[in-house]
């Protein structure tokens, strides 16, 4: 029998113990995950605990799961309250870890929709099958994908006429159109990704501020893709030592099939690892068929997001 409770800060060496034992499953399963990242859990958890809404189910005196959830934000894919529980923030084990799931589910969902919550994003790493369907019959259907590769293993690509190369700061104001038009196909069917209108110098503050290294093709003056690659990402993976993460990608549709994005991809990654970078993460949605197609080809994948949508009129009913 479960016993839920809010967690402690004495049951967080029990929930790292639980995560780090994920992690080097899903490392073992996927090969491609840096061993360094297992020393991002235990702070992702103590964060967790300090600022979010972390549950713990127990069996007798074994911890059996734990779920985690970021503070509330407004304009969760669409407009309403939202959460978001990262990698490593939620462990279903025990005897029953469908079972675990559903307890700390509607635990969880019961306390946040109390305070306006509707919508609520679950991240878990990729080749737990058990968690997965867990999840999709609580309703929750995949958004996201994160993936990541050795950095060190060479990319073989066709040669091209193109100048490939690291994009100058005076060339960022080009290449700003093209994310420009990432952006507008990210908002069009089928992957209806809103994202708000941005001023064009936006690209080069943001690649200023981030620290970004910008690979661009150019056809003569004319930059024509682009792939940029920089600290961080969106799991404790990705801050992982000597790992870097592609921020943004774009290749005009009339170059596409081209081997175009594979040769820059290839010239990124020779000039990641001449700086010493292991690996390189990425991350992109999965109802964009034509993206998590083309990362797949190069990448492994590990973590797959999941989001559900509560009705509103089910926990605001009109008076």
């Amino acid at each position: 029998m479960l016993t839920l409770q809010r967690a402690r800060p004495r049951d967080l060496p029990a929930c790292a113990r639980l995560a780090e034992r994920a992690f080097e499953a899903e490392r073992a399963r996927s090969g491609a995950l840096p061993p360094s990242a297992r020393a991002g859990v235990a702070p992702l958890l103590e964060d967790l605990l300090a600022r979010g809404a972390f549950y713990a189910a127990w069996e007798g005196e074994a911890l059996a799961g734990y779920l985690a959830f970021l503070p509330p934000f407004a304009g969760a894919f669409g407009r309403c309250q939202g959460v978001f529980s990262p990698l490593g923030a939620s462990v279903f084990a025990g005897s029953a870890p469908d079972r675990t799931f559903d307890a700390l589910w509607a635990r969880a969902a019961q306390d946040l929709t109390a305070r306006g919550v509707t919508s609520f994003a679950v991240a878990r790493f990729a080749h737990e099958e058990a968690a997965q369907r867990a999840l999709v019959l609580n309703g929750f259907g995949a958004r996201c994908c994160d993936l990541m590769r050795c950095a060190q293993a060479p990319l073989h690509a066709p040669a091209q006429d193109l100048d490939l190369r690291l994009a100058a700061p005076a060339e960022l104001a080009g290449i700003a159109a093209l994310e420009a038009a990432l952006d507008a196909h990210l908002g069009r069917c089928p992957v209806f990704l809103f994202k708000p209108p941005a001023p064009p110098q936006r690209f080069a503050r943001d690649v200023e501020r981030d620290g970004l290294a910008v690979f661009a093709a150019f056809d003569g003056a004319r930059p024509v893709a682009y792939l940029s690659v920089g600290g961080g990402g969106e799991t404790f993976v990705d801050g992982a030592p000597l790992t870097r993460h592609i921020h943004g990608a774009y290749c005009l549709p009339a170059l596409r099939g081209t081997g175009l994005m594979d040769a820059l991809l290839a010239h990124a990654l020779d000039c990641v690892r001449a700086e010493g970078t292991l690996w390189l993460g990425v991350d992109c949605e999965t109802l964009n068929p034509p993206a998590y197609r083309y990362w797949r080809k190069h990448f492994t994948p590990y973590c797959l997001s999941y989001v559900r949508r509560v009705d509103e009129r089910a926990i605001a009913p009109a008076q």
